[in-house]
C-alpha cells in the first residue's frame, strides 16, 4: 500500500523532478496546444486557408475525395479505385501537411511574418518533415501489426510457446508510448536545429509518461470526433449530388485537419520548449 501511495504521489504530486530530467507542467502540456492555437489564430488562418485548398484540389483531381466513400455519390464523382493512386495521393497530401506544419511552426514559434513567400516558397525542411512523419507513422503502426498478428494467430497447444509468442509480439503495443517522449524531434526539424541523441532525450523526459499520454489521448479523441462529425454532416448534405456542397465539404474537412495538426505542432513545440528551458537551467546551475 505504501508503494502504491509513493507511485501515485510521484505521478500526480508536485514533487521535484529527478536529477538530469525535465518535468513537463501538467496544465501546459495537456491544454497548452489549444491556448496557443487561440492566441495565434491569425497566423493559423492565413497559412491553413491556402494549404487546405491545395489539399482539396489534390484529393478531388486524384479521385480520392472523402465523398467517394458514399455509394450514392460514387457514380457522379471522378473517383478512382486504384490502390497505387490511393497511396500516392495520400503521400502527396502528407507532404503538403508536413509543409504546413513547418510554416505554422515558423509563424507561431519562430515569430516569422506571414507572407506569400513564406507560404509558397519550398524549403529544404519540407522533405525532412515529410520523412519524419513517415517514420513516426510507420513506427506507430507496429502496434497495429502486433494486434493483427495476435488476432489471426492459431493458438499453439504448447502454452510455453504461446506465452513466448505473445510476450514478443505484444512488445509492439509499447512502441507508441515510447515515441511519446520523442515528438520534440519534429520541433527541432521544423526550426532547423540539431537533433540530440535519442538516449539523451529519453533520459531527459523521464517522469512525464502520464502527462504525455493524457495530452496526446485528448488530441486523438478530438481528431476522431471532429473529422467524423464533419464527414458525416457533409455526406448527408451532399446526397442531392450538389458539386458545390462537395467542394465546400472537402475544403472544410481539410481545414479541420489542419486545425488538428496545429494542435499537434504546438504539442511538439511545447515539448521542445520545456527541454530547452531545462537544458538552459542545467547549464546555469553548472556555471
Amino acid at each position: 500500500m505504501t508503494e502504491m501511495k509513493s507511485f501515485l504521489s510521484k505521478m500526480f504530486g508536485p514533487s521535484e523532478p529527478e536529477e538530469g530530467t525535465v518535468r513537463f507542467p501538467w496544465s501546459r502540456i495537456v491544454f497548452g496546444p489549444y491556448f496557443i492555437f487561440m492566441n495565434h489564430f491569425r497566423e493559423f488562418f492565413f497559412t491553413a486557408a491556402f494549404y487546405a485548398l491545395l489539399m482539396s484540389v489534390v484529393y478531388i483531381l486524384g479521385g480520392q475525395s472523402m465523398f467517394c466513400a458514399s455509394s450514392s455519390l460514387e457514380q457522379n464523382l471522378f473517383c478512382s479505385n486504384s490502390i497505387y493512386l490511393y497511396v500516392g495521393i495520400r503521400l502527396v497530401v502528407l507532404l503538403i501537411v508536413a509543409a504546413f506544419c513547418i510554416r505554422y511552426f515558423q509563424a507561431v514559434w519562430l515569430q516569422k511574418d506571414i507572407s506569400w513567400q513564406l507560404i509558397l516558397k519550398p524549403q529544404k525542411k519540407d522533405f525532412s518533415s515529410f520523412i519524419a512523419f513517415v517514420i513516426f507513422i510507420l513506427l506507430n503502426a507496429i502496434s497495429g501489426l502486433s494486434w493483427y498478428k495476435l488476432m489471426v494467430r492459431v493458438p499453439n497447444p504448447d502454452w510455453r510457446i504461446e506465452l513466448a509468442y505473445f510476450a514478443v509480439v505484444a512488445l509492439g503495443f509499447l512502441v507508441p508510448f515510447i515515441l511519446l517522449r520523442f515528438y520534440s524531434i519534429f520541433a527541432l526539424i521544423w526550426s532547423g536545429e540539431k537533433i540530440p541523441s535519442l538516449w539523451q532525450t529519453w533520459l531527459k523526459t523521464r517522469g512525464n509518461a502520464l502527462r504525455l499520454i493524457f495530452s496526446l489521448t485528448l488530441w486523438f479523441f478530438l481528431f476522431i470526433f471532429s473529422l467524423s462529425a464533419v464527414s458525416a454532416n457533409f455526406t448527408i448534405a451532399a446526397q442531392d449530388n450538389s458539386f458545390y456542397i462537395i467542394l465546400v465539404g472537402e475544403y472544410v474537412f481539410n481545414f479541420v485537419v489542419l486545425i488538428l495538426m496545429s494542435f499537434f505542432v504546438n504539442f511538439c513545440g511545447l515539448q521542445n520548449l520545456f527541454l530547452t528551458e531545462g537544458n538552459e537551467n542545467e547549464r546555469t546551475e553548472n556555471n
